[in-house]
């Protein structure tokens, strides 16, 4: 068993007819084994945000009726002269295992479970009630993840990949609040001392133009298959970073909590969540140009892969699948002539949003079996 993670993409600009060409596209090949639908798309505020999740509630619910996979909305836009992206998550591989789709109001989630694991899979849980401050908002969304958790006989120490959104990341209230360092102030204490002795979840905190705040997350529960944090040598923990590069005031501050990669050992398999990297060795960024920072980056993350064995000379070409995130689309054709060899035979998307500190021009995630 294991997980595939393939990119559809359309350039047709009206939104619902976009959703629907990519909709009829997944429908054609087989959608029985799809967990998660994750779209994106260039949303300029939450008005619009909330007109363009109805369209995509409506055409989901019309589609995939009795078994929606659990989806979510990101207002990035996507690159490659694209309006519309979808990234499809799907279980394959040799398993007996039982896809049980379900709803907690309104909310789409994805159970897996044969004789050996359970699998519980959670997106779209996002805030973004108007007036509300970040700190509400991601408090809310995390109560609202703590109740499927209990629903389902999760602890929130089962969580083993997190994918956080945040509407305007690195902006700052008038108070000198950065979002997010208070999303991170909320995270801390919901995750409380529940991971100490297993390490964090590995982890993506990104940019998005509305959408207030969004939380994805794959939880996983079974003794018997070892679930263990990588660690980058050439990077401080995130969670042991100083106060010197965490942005804001106040005495709440806390650091980012999460590993740089968590690896799943299965019986016959292995596979990796890769966080997401960007040029930092140490705590502090590193280059200011975009070759600059994306050679650090690719470093960093080859430094992940070498120490769970799936590096090679090649490069990044054992990655399943990454996510790429720039700060400009500007960058897309520097990046691609750069990484034209390197992605071969890995499926990538391109998104244009803001990474968590100003002074960074991408991010990468990704994931790899063997």
């Amino acid at each position: 068993m294991y997980f595939e993670y393939k990119y559809l993409s359309t350039d047709i600009k009206d939104f619902a007819s976009a959703l629907n060409n990519l909709v009829e596209t997944i429908k054609k090949g087989k959608c029985n084994n799809i967990i998660r639908l994750v779209f994106f798309s260039d949303i300029i505020n939450n008005e619009e945000y909330n007109y363009r999740k109805d369209i995509l509630d409506n055409i989901l619910e019309n589609n995939f009726s009795g078994y929606i996979p659990t989806y979510a909305l990101v207002a990035q836009k996507v690159g490659m002269y694209k309006s519309v992206a979808v990234e499809i998550q799907s279980i394959s591989g040799e398993s007996s295992g039982k896809l049980k789709y379900k709803n907690y109001k309104g909310l789409n989630y994805v159970l897996f479970e044969n004789k050996d694991d359970r699998f519980l899979f959670v997106s779209g849980i996002y805030e973004n009630s108007r007036g509300l401050s970040v700190k509400k908002l991601s408090e809310k969304a995390f109560n609202k993840l703590l109740d499927i958790l209990k629903i389902e006989n999760y602890s929130i120490a089962n969580i083993v990949r997190q994918w956080n959104y945040i509407e305007n990341i690195t902006n700052c209230t008038s108070s000198g609040k950065q979002n997010y360092q208070e999303f991170n102030n909320v995270r801390s204490v919901y995750y409380g001392s529940h991971f100490e002795k297993t390490g964090y979840p590995a982890a993506t905190g990104i940019g998005v133009k509305s959408g207030g705040i969004m939380i994805d997350v794959d939880v996983f529960n079974n003794s018997d298959i070892k679930s263990l944090k990588i660690d980058n040598k050439k990077q401080r923990p995130a969670y042991s970073y100083s106060k010197d590069v965490l942005i804001g005031i106040g005495l709440e501050q806390t650091t980012p909590k999460f590993e740089r990669a968590r690896l799943l050992k299965f019986d016959n398999e292995t596979f990796e969540y890769i966080s997401g990297t960007a040029a930092i060795s140490g705590e502090k960024t590193i280059g200011t140009s975009f070759k600059e920072q994306l050679d650090v980056t690719l470093n960093n993350i080859a430094e992940l892969l070498d120490s769970t064995l799936f590096y090679s000379n090649n490069g990044l070409y054992k990655l399943k699948s990454v996510r790429i995130y720039l700060k400009s689309l500007s960058y897309q054709m520097e990046l691609l002539n750069i990484l034209n060899d390197k992605l071969k035979g890995t499926e990538y998307i391109v998104l244009e949003t803001d990474i968590c500190r100003t002074n960074l021009l991408l991010e990468i995630e990704g994931n790899c079996i063997t």
